[in-house]
């Protein structure tokens, strides 16, 4: 009996000069986040080219990856110590940049599930 292979391994990047160390894809563009702190972002159609690249965006490495083309924003979740992450919000084109701690973000939420918890209660009255 054959053996069946859901799928190929192919190298897409070979002799970078960085680190990897993650990595998303989002339609044809591969977001490589690298050591540094870097973001690299290629286009891959027949073959792969580099379209953007952003050095030093955090200290530390790029933990992981996700990317909203329909909002035109690239999340970064970032930080060399799991405990103090930070996520960098990131413009599609690299035109602006917000680094938001970990903690602000738990805050925000925190005060969102208290209003609509809230809101709730209001309607059950």
């Amino acid at each position: 009996m054959g053996t069946h292979q859901a799928f190929s391994v192919l190298p897409l990047l070979t002799k970078l000069p960085v680190k990897i160390d993650c990595i998303h894809v989002s339609g044809q563009r591969l977001f490589v986040g690298a050591a540094g702190g870097a973001l690299l972002v290629y286009f891959m159609a027949e073959k792969i080219s580099l379209i953007q690249s952003k050095k030093n965006l955090s200290k530390s490495k790029i933990n992981q990856i996700e990317a909203l083309p329909e909002l035109g924003v690239i999340f970064l979740l970032a930080g060399k110590d799991t405990n103090e992450p930070f996520l960098l919000l990131i413009s599609m084109s690299f035109s602006f940049i917000i680094c938001i701690p970990m903690i602000i973000i738990l805050l925000l939420l925190l005060f969102f599930f208290i209003f609509l918890s809230e809101r709730q209660d209001h309607y059950h009255l």
